[in-house]
């Protein structure tokens, strides 16, 4: 049996997963990635990970007050992050695939099992962010060394509006550096996110990417 034990430490910019000992005949396996960014400065960390077969890389924010998976779709209509030539097209991928209203996940706005699968999410803090995606399923992976195949969302539509007053340079950190999508256009800058919380919290009512690493 392969028990894995998840240590997210910014404080030296690794993700570890335990290290391989043998305990009560239990084999722990350990994987350690980097983590980029420093919250001072840019008031995020973020990582690689790789979404479809072939896998295409992206850069997402870490999370961890939120469970979801989300990265810019080739639809987007204001997404400026990152590459556009590499956002999220399901026809390239084939492992990818549309997910439906007949699914058990929690769709919005369903009139018949047949239509895509959509959601809609909110994030507060230095920033009020809406997320409009619509679901696929898909596999990602992490370093090429792990993989899962996961529902997430690929990003339409994003908005926000700034919601402190702190000093011009926090300011330009937020609209620059946003926590979901840069409102900008740099290849350096994340291009989405991954919640680093447990299913629990999931808006899709999926299994977490955490639980998702833990169990594959």
């Amino acid at each position: 049996m392969i028990k894995r034990i998840v240590v997210l430490s910014l404080m030296f910019f690794l993700c570890t997963f335990g290290q391989e000992v043998k305990e009560d005949g239990l084999k722990l396996e350990s994987y350690t990635f980097p983590l980029y960014g420093r919250f001072l400065d840019l008031f995020m960390y973020y990582m690689k990970i790789q979404v479809g077969t072939p896998g295409v890389e992206y850069t997402v924010t870490v999370d961890t007050g939120s469970s979801d998976t989300l990265i810019p779709s080739i639809n987007c209509r204001n997404c400026q992050g990152g590459n556009p030539s590499n956002y999220y097209n399901a026809s390239k991928s084939k492992t990818g695939r549309l997910v439906t209203c007949s699914s058990h996940l929690n769709c919005q706005l369903c009139q018949s099992p047949s239509q895509p699968c959509h959601y809609t999410l909110n994030y507060e803090g230095g920033a009020d962010i809406t997320i409009n995606a619509s679901v696929y399923q898909d596999t990602i992976s992490l370093n090429g060394f792990l993989s899962f195949s996961s529902p997430f969302g690929a990003i339409l539509n994003i908005s926000m509006q700034n919601s402190l007053s702190k000093s011009s340079k926090f300011k330009h950190h937020l609209k620059s550096s946003s926590k979901i999508l840069p409102l900008q256009s740099d290849s350096n800058y994340p291009e989405g996110i991954v919640g680093f919380a447990t299913s629990k919290g999931n808006t899709l009512g999926s299994t977490s990417f955490i639980d998702s690493l833990l169990l594959s």
